[in-house]
């Protein structure tokens, strides 16, 4: 199971202007979220103040997370409340 890497940017350069797309990154939910092994979790969502991060209904399954990262700030609320760890930031590449 590969790690995801932490933000590169403090909360405080973030709010001062700065975006994940400034620092080359984007955000992404790896395979360790709890929701992908179909147990309910969204704590993740929970968190984010910007409404990022949104659950879609499946069908007989737990909602999946799916990440806006045009709505994303990076402030990285929602790497912190993960239990798994399963959020961080990927190279934009």
């Amino acid at each position: 199971m590969r790690r995801l890497a932490a933000p590169v940017w403090s909360r405080r350069a973030l709010l001062q202007g700065g975006t994940t797309a400034d620092a080359g990154r984007a955000p992404e939910i790896g395979e360790a979220c709890l929701a992908a092994r179909d147990v309910l979790c969204r704590t993740c969502g929970d968190v984010c103040a910007e409404g990022a991060i949104r659950f879609p209904p499946r069908r007989g399954q737990v909602a999946l997370p799916a990440l806006d990262g045009e709505r994303c700030t990076g402030c990285g609320a929602c790497i912190e409340a993960c239990p798994m760890l399963a959020i961080g930031f990927r190279d934009a590449a």
